[in-house]
């Protein structure tokens, strides 16, 4: 079983980086590529809240009728595709920046508030059951504790790669 008071504390430290890494960059820059072909941190900002939001409805949703027996089982993978920088990953679709925020502010509240509603079911809803309303597309149906996972390292990955 997962240890939810430490899950817990990982998904608050992880939120705090992301909003400080967020918060510390200039609000001329905020929003300016720093390469043509590369997302601005505000872009970057944005394709999170877009990824994130979603798992608040699939926490809540529709669930496995049994929990998993391995609830973490598919983390080491998450790890090893964030960690290997080498491997490039492409936005599709609903998650792909479309400038739907003008303010440094106002992405980063949207943030928080996702964020902090996540947190909140971190420790009201049983994340040992596979979450049925929507598999990942690489990875397919994954617990609630691997959304948790994912959306942790998938930030990771995006803030090492803030250029401004």
């Amino acid at each position: 079983m997962i240890d939810i008071d430490k899950l817990s504390a990982e998904f608050k430290e992880s939120s705090e980086r992301l909003i400080s890494k967020l918060e510390a960059v200039p609000e001329d820059v905020f929003f300016n590529r720093p390469e043509e072909n590369k997302w601005s941190v505000g872009e970057i900002a944005e394709h999170l809240y877009k990824v994130e939001r979603p798992v608040i409805s699939f926490l809540k949703g529709k669930k496995s009728e049994e929990p998993s027996p391995k609830p973490e089982r598919k983390k080491a993978i998450i790890e090893r595709a964030f960690s290997d920088t080498s491997k490039k990953f492409t936005a599709h679709g609903a998650i792909v920046p479309q400038k739907d925020f003008t303010a440094k502010d106002e992405v980063i509240n949207t943030i928080k508030e996702t964020r902090d509603n996540i947190a909140f079911l971190i420790t009201s809803v049983d994340l040992n059951y596979v979450c049925l309303d929507f598999p990942h597309p690489l990875l397919g149906e994954m617990t609630g504790v691997e959304w948790i996972h994912f959306i942790m390292l998938h930030s990771d990955r995006h803030i090492n790669q803030f250029r401004y």
